[in-house]
């Protein structure tokens, strides 16, 4: 163990040593007709704390959970280290509800109806829900060891609904012109049937990627989960 966290503990520091540089990216396999944006507000001071990018910005970022969503959403925690919940805006006034926790240790999950039914195998990961009023949709997701990334500690994560549709999340280890894997996760890369369609750099103030042609909804969805990466701290 103590193995182990001597050399996240040195990963941690060569990423930053790197991320000093402006540029520095991570290696992307994401193609085709791309929109790219500089993240801003993501080291912001936290009591008043907004994030924004494009056409995307968040809400002030709250601490603790809020009690005005309009469905059943109960989770008990033991040593939740990080919760956030915020607003997502998209394009044309499109908005999302996020909340979201990074858990270390045990995890109680009363599973209430359909609304929150995540497989959580582990006990280090991010999870929570983003929910789209317009359309009345309900987003699940969960990422599974989104610091280190080895072959007994693997990031696996996925953001899904009720109907089948499925996001895939995977770890990023590599910078630009790398040809090997870090032991942990400089950004995350999310797929739909295997194709990269979206990407959020975590290096330095941080940078997403965004295939044009995914809805608005997918879209604001997909900025909600990835402010959600870019705002959990070590």
């Amino acid at each position: 163990m103590k193995s182990l966290l001597f050399t996240f503990a040195f990963i941690c520091t060569l990423n930053t040593t790197f991320a000093q540089s402006p540029r520095a990216r991570v290696q992307t396999n994401i193609t085709g007709d791309v929109e790219s944006y500089d993240v801003r507000g993501r080291n912001g001071w936290a009591w008043k704390r907004k994030v924004t990018f494009g056409d995307f910005a968040t809400s002030r970022v709250r601490g603790g959970w809020r009690t005005y969503h309009q469905f059943p959403f109960i989770l008990t925690f033991s040593r939740a280290r990080q919760r956030f919940s915020y607003t997502q805006y998209g394009p044309d006034s499109l908005r999302a509800e996020y909340w979201g926790v990074f858990i270390h240790e045990q995890t109680d999950l009363p599973v209430l109806g359909r609304y929150f039914q995540i497989p959580l195998r582990y006990n280090q990961y991010m999870a929570g829900n983003v929910f789209v009023p317009s359309s009345n949709k309900l987003y699940e997701f969960v990422l599974n060891y989104p610091e280190i990334n080895t072959r007994l500690t693997p990031t696996e994560g996925r953001i899904f609904d009720q109907e089948g549709f499925t996001i895939q999340i995977r770890g990023i280890q590599r910078m630009e012109q790398m040809n090997f894997n870090l032991p942990t996760n400089l950004g995350f890369e999310f797929l739909i049937d295997n194709e990269v369609v979206a990407v959020v750099d975590g290096m330095v103030h941080g940078r997403v990627h965004f295939r044009r042609n995914l809805s608005d909804e997918h879209k604001t969805v997909l900025a909600a989960v990835m402010n959600g990466v870019l705002l959990r701290t070590h």
